[in-house]
């Protein structure tokens, strides 16, 4: 199915469901339906790709799935049997909405001033992406998630609200009509912080991925709007769910 010159795709211990999600753009939430081992049960997904599906450039320039999760998901189908459909739901939303009257920005949020799709045509000039920065350093392009830090460089505040849902629990729409794109470093305490190491203190900021984590900190809601001078509103939407008609436990090879 794969030639042999293609890179390798690992996806250990990942159920179903997950690695549909991840096809479609989707959260777990948005998911519905199918039989009650397709969220449990793991299963281990060894294939070869070929390499010009893993492309960010080109995936950035069209709509839709990219060639890769396209890839995964005739993967699904033909080994779990996967046959899904879309609906849209009305169902409780959280809206990104400016905080203040006066429409004033937070001090981790910023107009960009970086090119952005300049770097992504030299990128694709030299054949490879830039080197990412350092764990903690700014993006100076595209989004790094980690625990209780989302920063984001060049990016839309559609982005920035899609990228909020998978810490909220729901789906997160922009509403604040500002167009362009951004710089954002938005950090919250987390609801389970990691295990510490023995002796360390207990009120102590914890370090992951280069970003200090403070145990005190504020919650995402509260972060959204004393940092960025937003809000996470709560209402009702329209939400694109993935509706599992059918799925089979696959035989083994």
């Amino acid at each position: 199915m794969f030639p042999e010159s293609a890179r390798p795709l690992h996806g250990d211990q990942r159920h179903p469901a997950a690695v549909d999600s991840e096809c479609v753009s989707a959260q777990d939430f948005q998911i519905s339906g199918g039989p009650s081992w397709i969220g449990s049960d793991h299963f281990d997904i060894v294939a070869k790709i070929d390499g010009s599906a893993q492309d960010p450039f080109a995936a950035a320039q069209r709509p839709g799935p990219t060639p890769l999760q396209l890839m995964i998901r005739a993967l699904l189908a033909e080994r779990f049997k996967l046959t899904v459909h879309n609906e849209t739901r009305d169902l409780p939303i959280y809206a990104l909405v400016m905080a203040r009257s006066d429409g004033r920005l937070g001090p981790e949020l910023h107009r960009s001033e970086t090119d952005c799709a300049a770097q992504m045509a030299a990128a694709r000039g030299r054949g490879a992406p830039a080197a990412p920065p350092q764990s903690g350093a700014p993006m100076p392009c595209g989004i790094r998630i980690g625990m209780g830090n989302i920063a984001v460089g060049g990016a839309t505040l559609s982005q920035v609200a899609s990228n909020l849902s998978m810490f909220v629990g729901r789906v997160v729409q922009d509403r604040t009509g500002l167009t362009g794109a951004f710089d954002v470093n938005l950090t919250w305490t987390p609801d389970q912080m990691p295990q510490r190491a023995p002796g360390t203190p207990a009120d102590q900021p914890l370090r992951v991925n280069g970003v200090d984590i403070d145990p005190n900190g504020p919650s995402i809601f509260t972060a959204v709007q004393e940092q960025l001078g937003l809000k996470l509103d709560s209402q009702r939407g329209p939400v694109d769910i993935l509706v599992i008609d059918r799925a089979e436990h696959p035989v083994e090879d």
